[in-house]
């Protein structure tokens, strides 16, 4: 077994809970609302803007409501975009919120002198909310799908990855979730790939290709991977 010197993070339902779509749908009606449109309309073209946003093409969340106005069949003013990417900002800052192991797992690691990574895919203004939790500090590479233009599971962001940690794929630990085919696309870049399944959200594991086919190793909480390095 190669030894393993770095090992890269996904975010939601890896270093922090699960993204709930509940809450993104209750922020997407209150913006509705301040529009003067439907929900359901809303909600609609917001989900077609998905891979622009997750890809930085909307680099902000008051560029993805200026870019739906013409389907949504409305103007607004830079104040509601405002109040938009606010409504937005507050809720990335209520979800972004490390599990309890997280700092001491990710402290243990730096004394084994294990580089630290995170991969994930998100869009604004997620970066800047993890940017500014105290565990950012523990990372050598942090990569976000809309700063790179790529989203996972693609070749590409694997590889500069591993290319800003330094450290050669087959000495890469991968942990995440599943989603996005996240396990496939690290094994295919030639890394080794830990599932974590948190049991109070498991529930939500539809979304997520992987976990529902993993054979391979399995942990339920941040501290685990102790064990695996």
């Amino acid at each position: 077994m190669s030894t393993i010197r770095a090992v890269v993070f996904d975010l939601f339902g890896t270093l922090v809970p699960k993204w709930s779509a509940a809450h993104a749908a209750a922020r997407n009606a209150s913006i509705a609302r301040d529009l003067g449109v439907s929900a359901d309309a809303f909600e609609q073209v917001w989900q077609s803007t998905f891979s622009d946003r997750e890809c930085g093409r909307l680099a902000s969340v008051s560029d993805a409501i200026r870019s739906m106005l013409p389907q949504l069949g409305v103007e607004a003013s830079e104040a509601q975009l405002q109040a938009g990417a606010d409504r937005s900002l507050a809720l990335h800052r209520r979800r972004i919120v490390p599990r309890d192991d997280v700092a001491p797992t990710l402290s243990a690691l730096q004394q084994r002198e294990i580089s630290i990574g995170l991969l994930s895919n998100i869009s604004a203004p997620g970066p800047d909310v993890f940017r500014s939790l105290s565990i950012a500090a523990h990372f050598r590479s942090v990569i976000f799908s809309s700063e790179v233009g790529v989203e996972k599971p693609a070749p590409t962001i694997y590889e500069k990855s591993i290319a800003e940690l330094g450290v050669p794929a087959e000495n890469c630990l991968f942990v995440g979730d599943g989603g996005s085919r996240e396990l496939t696309g690290a094994r295919r870049a030639g890394m080794r790939a830990v599932l974590i399944r948190v049991d109070s959200e498991i529930e939500q594991e539809g979304w997520l290709e992987d976990a529902a086919e993993w054979r391979g190793p399995t942990i339920s909480s941040i501290r685990e991977v102790l064990e695996h390095v």
